[in-house]
């Protein structure tokens, strides 16, 4: 899979990172709050564990199995928050986003979503497109909604074997 350079909305960028983003990007995995319901180590929650995992995704870009991870950026703020598509299985794909504790409640959660959505059927020809998520966040579950994903109820994750809710949307849908 080729990861696009940038997808554009009328509000956001959503491009590759940059190593000029390490800086919110570490803010973002030492935020408690931010991180509390998604699913990363305790390790990657500290500076040295998070730099690691920024450096990977950096490096992945130009491997043969590249990461879709991408910075969400605004032309006031700059850097504001992450999202990205993987592959589940077969012509199933999973999506998610994620914005600093100070973007929050601003729209761009959702905008970064639909580009994702759209982009994922139109580009990446894709069936259908997930998001799992924690059952306590109550906030990212609106995003999904808003955005035309339906709920799906409790599942398990089919990689991570964790409990959560299913949101999803097929191509036939959107």
């Amino acid at each position: 899979m080729k990861i696009p350079e940038k997808i554009e909305t009328n509000r956001i960028t959503i491009r590759k990172f940059r190593a000029t983003d390490k800086n919110r990007f570490l803010e973002f995995m030492r935020d408690e709050v931010s991180t509390k319901y998604l699913m990363f180590t305790e390790d990657q929650k500290t500076e040295k564990g998070a730099s690691e995992l920024f450096e990977f995704i950096l490096n992945a870009y130009e491997s043969e199995t590249p990461i879709f991870s991408m910075a969400i950026e605004t032309q006031e703020y700059g850097y504001v928050g992450s999202c990205g598509v993987s592959q589940i299985e077969g012509n199933i794909w999973e999506c998610y986003y994620s914005l600093n504790r100070e973007f929050l409640k601003k729209g761009f959660a959702t905008e970064s979503l639909k580009a994702l959505i759209d982009y994922g059927f139109n580009e990446l020809q894709i069936d259908e497109l997930r998001a799992y998520m924690s059952p306590d966040n109550p906030d990212s579950s609106r995003v999904a909604e808003r955005c035309g994903m339906e709920h799906k109820g409790i599942q398990i994750h089919p990689i991570f074997k964790n409990e959560g809710k299913l949101y999803s949307i097929t191509a036939s849908k959107k």
